[in-house]
This record gives structure tokens, sequence and C-alpha cells, in this order.
């Protein structure tokens, strides 16, 4: 057997509204009091002076922390900086050594071109130790165009055959870490040709 509801009139009204209206239900619901009502404390008036005190003893933390914050960070910094200079003295000091050896094998034989070779080699090994470090040579080719962003015009004179601010020369190399420029490179220009 299965229960059926039966609605009554009375159960009808209260869902339209005690008087048979939906309007009337909204009204009559909102008049009605949700619970029991608390009742309001009275608001305690703080004391300025014990505000003041806990206000004061917050901000003093707040910068002893900021201030043990910036010594640590300023630690980690060092030893960062310290690390890094050390990967690079790892690194570039080999080569020094093979200058100082360059060094003393020519003046033990007195000649030039020994001299010249060894510094050659120390080049190359300090380029390619500069390299396991991530700085790499500006690769730069006499008669392309000069680039401000990565040369410096030291001087620039007339030119039949290069077209004017293209390369003639590099007078020094440049270099850079990754794409960031360590220094640039330094060049001698075309200029234009003066028509006599």
């Amino acid at each position: 057997m299965t229960k059926k509801s039966v609605k009554t009139d009375h159960e009808s009204d209260e869902k339209k509204g005690g008087n048979g209206h939906p309007e009337a239900g909204a009204a009559e619901i909102a008049q009605e009091p949700a619970g029991p009502v608390a009742e309001e404390k009275p608001v305690e008036k703080e004391d300025p002076k014990k505000r003041e005190a806990d206000l004061l003893d917050q901000l003093q933390r707040v910068a002893a922390e900021f201030e043990n914050y910036r010594k640590k960070n300023s630690r980690e910094y060092q030893h960062g900086r310290e690390d890094g200079i050390v990967t690079a003295g790892e690194t570039i000091l080999p080569a020094l050594e093979s200058l100082s050896l360059a060094v003393r094998t020519a003046d033990q034989s007195h000649d030039v071109s020994k001299l010249i070779e060894g510094v050659e080699l120390v080049r190359r090994q300090l380029l390619s130790r500069l390299e396991t470090l991530g700085v790499k040579e500006i690769e730069v080719r006499e008669g392309e165009i000069m680039d401000p962003g990565v040369h410096e015009v030291l001087w620039a004179e007339p030119s039949a055959e290069v077209e004017p601010d293209h390369i003639l020369s590099v007078v020094q190399p440049g270099y850079k870490l990754n794409e960031r420029l360590i220094s640039a490179a330094k060049v001698k220009v075309a200029k234009q040709k003066r028509e006599d």
C-alpha cells in the first residue's frame, strides 16, 4: 500500500500565505523573527595606552624580522658572489699559469716567435675556459653593418670598398654572457667618401 499525501486547505494556505495570496506569505515570513534574538553586549572600550603598546610591539617585531631578513639576504648574496669569483678564478687561473710558462720559455730561448705562439695559445685557452662560464666573444666580420647594440665605433674613415656605417676592422673584441653584453666590440667603420 502506498501512502498518498493529502494536502489540507490549511497547508495549502500556508504555502500561499495566510490569506491565500502568494505575496502575503513572503511578507509574513519576513515579519516573523528567525529565532531568539541575541542580546547585544556592551562594547568594551580598549585602553588607548594598551592599544598603543600592542601596536608598538608589533611594529618592533616586524622591524626586527625585516632586519634579520636583510642580514640573511646580504650574507647569501656575499656567499654567492664569492662562489662566483672562486668559479671564475678556477676557470681562468690555468690560463694565467700557461701565460707565465710562455713568458719564462720565451725569456730562456730569446725567441720572439715562441713568445707570440705561447701568448696565442694562452688566448685560445682563456677563451675556451670563459666559454665554460657562458662568456663568448662577439663575432664581428669586416664589411658587416655596424650594430650599436654590440659595437662601439672608435673612429670612422672614408672607404671606396666598404659602404658607410659598415665595419672596416675590429680594434678590440667584445664579449657577452649568454645574451647580456659585457663589453662592446670596438670597431673602425667606413664613412661616406667625400666627393671633390
